[in-house]
């Protein structure tokens, strides 16, 4: 862990379910000077994790425990910063495009400025992600409702022509 010249005055682990790693980062800050630093812990917290894990946090991030609404569940990764490949241990660093294929749906996860693959199925892929906003220019390229929704309906027709 190194912490030269390091100004932070928390952290924020994504990890309630592995105590060793919290224990570990408590230790590594204690031990470089940085006692003063805060732990913040999420991740799946629940009522239960939280009394588990007071001993080592500090605070807590428990949007889905507390929800009252259904939800969904997600999380974004940074993978790119000023057009260098950057990620955590276990992600893939950098930007990334889905292709699709129009005639079987089947889709592949490739580097951004990879070439459209060939389906094995024979269909040139398309790319399915598009920029919707750049800086000073926010949602300009965004679909409209009506069109996203047609694009849906339009997959979900093809989809049942190949279900088993």
């Amino acid at each position: 862990m190194e912490l030269q010249n390091w100004k932070r005055r928390t952290v924020l682990l994504h990890t309630a379910s592995n105590e060793d790693i919290m224990e570990e980062v408590r230790w590594e800050l204690d031990l470089r000077g940085y006692g003063h630093v805060k732990i913040y812990i999420s991740g799946g917290m629940d009522e239960y994790q939280i009394l588990h894990c007071n001993p080592l946090a500090d605070g807590y991030g428990v949007g889905t425990a507390i929800s009252n609404a259904p939800v969904v569940d997600f999380s974004l990764d940074i993978v790119e910063i000023d057009g260098e490949p950057v990620a955590k241990r276990g992600k893939m660093s950098g930007a990334k495009q889905v292709y699709r294929c129009t005639h079987c749906l089947d889709s592949v996860l490739l580097p951004l400025k990879s070439d459209p693959p060939q389906c094995p199925c024979g269909t040139a892929m398309e790319p399915i992600l598009s920029s919707i906003s750049h800086p000073g220019e926010i949602g300009k390229n965004a679909a409209h409702a009506e069109g996203v929704r047609d694009y849906v309906l339009d997959q979900l027709e093809l989809a049942d022509l190949i279900a088993p």
